[in-house]
């Protein structure tokens, strides 16, 4: 096991020993928030992992939610690719009505209904390597396979986010109108490799998606809020992509 691994199960157990830790956000990813920041680590949603080379996944034994990998922008081909599938096949926002949005779900081996006229899915072209996002009309006739991600691309992201996992794993409870969070066990994680990604996302193990909504929220309403692609894993298939590292507390 590597050095960095034994930080974090260090700094993990001296967590665990203190018991229930009041929620340091109200966010829905409060329990991460609030290991993160009793690791001294500062709320991190960017391209790199959030303790030194370990992206930290705070779960409820639990949970149904899958896993998020990480999310990713078109590389083209035009410099801002969402807005432009947005622009021509989202649909009104119901409070914001000329303003249009657009949220589904991806897979490779099917098509999802978008705004009850079009059909959107993935295609992983390997001569060229890229992924493309496919759309067609109700008659299922191909009107759009231009936007596109590299496999370089992809690949670099995966390779820096999400080479080493841990899952946290955590109790909830809430009292005097504050959550408490107590963590109990630690997983780690290495990432198998990138053609396994792939095939993964080509047998729709590996899902994705598209969210370009409109925020409602008081401190950021009425701006646009893109998650651009975002990937997702069920938590019961995390060892087709991850090997799990045996360790001794």
């Amino acid at each position: 096991m590597d050095n960095n691994y034994a930080k974090l199960i260090t700094e993990f157990q001296r967590i665990k020993q203190k018991g229930w830790i009041c929620s340091s956000s109200k966010s829905s990813g409060a329990a991460g928030i609030t290991f993160e920041k009793e690791l001294g680590c500062k709320e991190n949603n960017s391209f790199y992992p959030d303790f030194y080379d370990i992206e930290i996944k705070c779960v409820s034994k639990d949970t149904l939610y899958p896993l998020t990998l990480f999310s990713i922008s078109f590389d083209g081909p035009s410099a801002r690719e969402l807005n432009r599938v947005v622009d021509l096949y989202g649909y009104p926002d119901t409070t914001f009505k000329n303003r249009k949005i657009l949220s589904t779900y991806l897979n490779c081996k099917r098509f999802h209904l978008v705004n009850e006229k079009y059909n959107f899915k993935l295609e992983i072209d390997r001569n060229d390597e890229k992924i493309y996002l496919v759309i067609s009309n109700k008659n299922n006739e191909i009107i759009d396979r231009v936007s596109y991600i590299n496999f370089a691309t992809l690949k670099n992201r995966l390779m820096t986010k999400m080479k080493n996992l841990a899952f946290v794993y955590c109790d909830r409870c809430f009292e005097n109108k504050h959550f408490y969070f107590k963590y109990t066990d630690i997983l780690l994680f290495k990432l198998k490799d990138f053609n396994v990604f792939l095939e993964l996302l080509e047998n729709d193990e590996i899902l994705a998606s598209i969210g370009y909504l409109i925020n409602k929220s008081t401190s950021h309403y009425g701006k646009s809020s893109s998650k651009n692609i975002v990937f997702t894993i069920s938590l019961k298939k995390i060892s087709k992509l991850f090997e799990k590292i045996n360790y001794d507390l």
